[in-house]
């Protein structure tokens, strides 16, 4: 697998989208029923980090945000953004 098929943008897309929904870490931990620190953490996520999110968190924040998880998890949405507001 390369490199760039490895990239996870999990923590920057949490971020991205709980900013668009309007939602607080509180909010979001109480939605899907974590700790307010997990989603912290889940927020500050890299790739190379050894603790990752289980499979029911990663589905309960797809859930939230309307999306699935390979795009919660692979597809660099702060990007797409940036290049849609360059055309503009």
């Amino acid at each position: 697998m390369s490199k760039e098929q490895n990239t996870h943008y999990l923590g920057s897309n949490l971020r991205l989208l709980s900013a668009a929904y309007d939602l607080t870490n509180r909010q979001i931990a109480e939605e899907i029923g974590i700790d307010t620190s997990h989603v912290s953490r889940i927020m500050n996520y890299k790739s190379e980090d050894k603790r990752r999110p289980s499979v029911d968190v990663l589905v309960g924040l797809a859930n939230l945000f309307d999306t699935d998880l390979e795009t919660l998890i692979r597809v660099d949405l702060v990007g797409e953004l940036k290049e849609k507001v360059k055309r503009k």
